[in-house]
């Protein structure tokens, strides 16, 4: 064998690598398959005891006091532990609603203004990826936009909207990611249980106060309407579309008064007002009462029988505990806001001079 042949034959033998200029050689090994994200297939169920008294170890979130008489309306989480909370402060342009974010240390984070919310007490926080929704229910027709307890003040068309939350931002109806349309009246108060894929909302319709039950899928299913947006708006005459809620079928449907909830006397003092409303797994909670009251929760079924009868909660009991924990100087509060994530329940306290709480129950 001649020398150019044992050349010829040395690079045939040699493994082949064939590659443009600038580029890797490709390689023979497989790319591991990245894990997939951990699902969650826990069945969460409520089942704390609505009696218990309060304790320093069951304050999550207690804000300073503050004297500008604007008090907290409901609360929400993300996955953070980040604290969302709403209220209903005025300007210039009159009252509206405003979602503050605090950190897990209490700090203030950002604020968003949703001036077509009002009062801000039909309300909650959906986290889902990097976004945090809040789902509230906003104007956007004629009318003031207000309730009288659970009446609409006047005729208009109310939605219910989800927005994405953005600090610094102010965010009309036309500008919500998502809206639902639930008859002209709209909706006052309004829930998501997303450890159940549920969504709850009180509505008045033909003269009735009804809580409607969804599933959240099903409510992306549903046809779409269009709605002239009047007022409040950055652009009056904007036209938007709506998923027409009246043309699903509900998960749940009953009619109620809010004297089931706030008509009779409880250890002898009038419990007035519904300050919180909460759907999770089959059942439907409200909360109710005002500072000087006993403050009461009632949870009822999918056909809107009771399983806890205005119950007053253990925590607002120890007048003493409420004072020297500071969750209100002179010892009343009212509940602001109720909800559940994953079985642990928590409830929002107005205390004195405007500091809010926010209690988690113990398992």
């Amino acid at each position: 064998m001649n020398h150019i042949t044992r050349i010829l034959a040395a690079i045939m033998l040699m493994p082949i690598l064939c590659y443009c200029q600038n580029e890797e050689p490709e390689t023979r090994d497989p790319q591991p398959e990245p894990c997939p994200e951990p699902v969650d297939t826990t069945v969460y169920k409520f089942n704390q005891d609505i009696g218990q008294t309060l304790t320093g170890s069951m304050i999550l979130f207690k804000s300073e006091a503050d004297d500008n008489g604007i008090a907290m309306q409901g609360f929400g989480f993300d996955d953070d532990r980040n604290i969302y909370i709403s209220d209903s402060p005025s300007d210039s342009t009159g009252s509206h609603c405003r979602v503050r974010e605090f950190n897990e240390a209490g700090s203030l984070v950002s604020e968003m203004k949703l001036p077509p919310s009002a009062h801000g007490d039909g309300f909650d926080v959906e986290p889902v990826g990097e976004d945090v929704n809040i789902w509230t229910s906003v104007t956007a027709g004629a009318g003031n936009g207000g309730f009288k307890g659970l009446v609409p003040a006047s005729a208009g068309i109310r939605l219910v909207a989800r927005f994405v939350f953005r600090g610094g931002t102010t965010a009309y109806a036309e500008d919500a990611a998502e809206l639902f349309y639930l008859g002209d009246n709209g909706c006052r108060y309004v829930d998501v249980d997303m450890d159940h894929g549920l969504f709850a909302a009180t509505a008045y319709i033909d003269s009735t106060s009804l809580v409607y039950v969804f599933n959240m899928e099903d409510m992306r299913k549903a046809p779409l309407k269009e709605v002239e947006v009047t007022r409040p708006t950055a652009a009056p005459g904007t036209k938007v579309s709506a998923y027409d809620l009246t043309q699903i079928t509900p998960v749940a449907k009953f009619a109620f008064t809010q004297a089931d909830y706030t008509g009779y006397k409880v250890d002898g003092k009038t419990v007035r007002a519904i300050q919180g409303f909460c759907v999770y797994d089959d059942r439907v909670y409200f909360t109710a009462g005002f500072k000087g009251d006993d403050n009461i929760i009632t949870a009822v079924d999918f056909t809107g029988a009771k399983k806890i009868d205005r119950q007053v909660m253990g925590i607002v009991k120890n007048v003493s505990s409420l004072k020297s924990l500071e969750v209100s100087s002179t010892g009343e509060v009212e509940t602001e806001g109720v909800d559940i994530r994953k079985g642990q329940m928590y409830i929002g306290l107005h205390g004195a001079h405007y500091v809010e709480s926010i209690i988690k129950l113990r398992d």
